[in-house]
């Protein structure tokens, strides 16, 4: 049981679908949080690095997803 627990956490936490999904998420809310706050002048907040960590995110997760499309 508890090897079946680790083994489907890990494959849900490792899916290129779910990590891009997360990352594009990361993206849009980091994204909002910037434009919301463009009136006030710019200032280097935290949702400026989470712009950049979504970027990052669905990069590899992408080039994840297009490896597996070009080994099928």
């Amino acid at each position: 049981m508890r090897k079946f627990l680790i083994r489907t956490i890990d494959r849900i936490t490792n899916h290129p679908w779910i990590n891009l999904s997360f990352g594009l998420l990361l993206l849009v809310s980091g994204l909002h949080e910037t434009f919301t706050d463009i009136d006030q002048g710019f200032a280097l907040k935290a949702h400026h690095g989470v712009v950049l960590m979504g970027v990052a995110h669905s990069f590899r997760s992408l080039s994840m997803i297009l490896k597996g499309l070009r080994m099928k």
